[in-house]
Formats: C-alpha cells, structure tokens, sequence
C-alpha cells in the first residue's frame, strides 16, 4: 500500500511540468518569446523542486506509527518490547507452576496421612502419641482372651467360684502380663472364704494394673471388691 502511494504521488508531481510543457509547446504560436522562456524557466524550476522532493519520499523509510527515525533503533526498541513480554509472561508460568508444585505437595501429605490411616484401620491398629511426639501403634482384635474374659464374666456372675478360680489360674499360667484374672481370682478366692489369697492377688492388680489406663473398666469392681475384702477381714477379726 505504501509502495502504490509513492508511486502515485510521484507520478501526479513529474507528470504535471511534462503536460504543462506539452501544452505551452502545442501553443506556442500565440504567445511571444520572451513570454516562452519565462515559462520554460518556470517550468524547469518546478521539475528540479519535484524531483528533489521525491527524494525524501523513496529514500526515508515510511514510518506510521513510530516515532523513531533509526530503524536499528526501531527494531532494538521492539525487539525490548518482546523480551518484556515474554518475561512477563514467564514469570506468570514460573508463580502458577510454583502454586501448582505448593499444593500438589500439600495434597501428597495428606493422601498419604489417608492412606496410612486407611492401612492402620484395614489392621485394626490404633495410634496414640506420648509427650516427646512418639507414636505408640497399637493394634485391637478380638483375641482368645476375649473369650476367656467372656468366660470369666459368665461364671462370676452365675456364682460358679470353684470353676472361675480354676480358669483363672490357668489363664494366669498362660499370660500372667494379662491381670484381669488376677482380679477376678481375688473376688472368687473372697467368696469361698481365702481372704489371704484374695488380698495377695488384687494387690498384684493394684500394683500393675490401676495406673494402666487399659484397665479404667476395673474401679468399680476393684472398689467394691476392696470394700468386701476389708468387710471379710473385719468379721474374721
């Protein structure tokens, strides 16, 4: 587009003086000399003038809208501007990536908290934490000495004490670390009349037992058993 105005231009500025000089030649007869040589003077003026100012036209680089005339300068300035864009838009790709890796790490934690959960409970394990920040995991089932404990409830509430002392014993043979029976041996001991047993062994479940928080469920039992021993005691008295 710019190349066609050039050449319009240039074609309207030489081409007027060359009509114009057609023109005076074709009627040269009715005008004088002198009259003739002002005009070709005239003429010849405005063609060097067109000429001239062609030059500017088709050798100044056409410039719409910048307004720098150097074109290294032009192309530095833009070739600037590019670089501030895309660092721009660099920078913005580097944050987003950053939030992107911040929060892709914050829900790494938390699906493998989850899954370490999901896996503790799948094993029935039960994690408690002491002072210092150590994890003690503890795992719950239902083991044989539920069912003995079952067992123990069962014939101590049917007053069956010869049988309840007799599986005492030999659960106590088999985990004496287990101090429910211990208990419970001591209650049935107190019932067929053994108050010396009986206080030998809540003793021992005084002793290893009442500061286990495991055991909370024994001090009811473990008061009125107390209660009774020290009834027994006195009667013997």
């Amino acid at each position: 587009m710019i190349i066609v105005l050039r050449i319009v231009f240039s074609a309207i500025v030489v081409l007027a003086p060359i009509m114009v000089v057609l023109r005076i030649w074709k009627f040269r007869v009715a005008r004088t000399k002198k009259s003739h040589k002002v005009t070709r003077m005239l003429i010849l003026i405005w063609c060097i003038v067109s000429v001239f100012s062609l030059l500017p036209i088709w050798f100044q680089p056409f410039r719409a809208n910048s307004p720098s005339i150097n074109p290294k300068e032009d192309k530095q300035t833009k070739t600037d501007t590019l670089q501030d864009e895309y660092s721009n838009e660099w920078a913005v790709i580097l944050k987003t990536t950053n939030d992107f890796e911040f929060r892709i790490g914050i829900y790494s934690q938390m699906l493998e908290k989850t899954t370490e959960r999901i896996a503790l409970a799948s094993k029935q394990i039960v994690s408690t934490y002491l002072y210092d920040g150590t994890r003690v995991d503890t795992r719950v089932h239902r083991s044989r000495e539920t069912k003995v404990f079952e067992r123990i409830l069962e014939l101590h509430r049917a007053g069956r004490y010869e049988d309840l002392i007799r599986v005492c014993e030999h659960q106590i043979r088999m985990t004496p670390q287990w101090f429910t029976p211990f208990l419970f041996l001591a209650a049935a001991q107190l019932e067929m009349g053994n108050t010396e047993q009986a206080r030998k062994n809540m003793a021992h479940f005084v002793q290893y037992a009442t500061y286990d928080i495991g055991y909370a469920k024994a001090d009811d039992f473990l008061a009125l058993l107390k209660r009774d021993l020290e009834l027994a005691e006195d009667l013997s008295l």
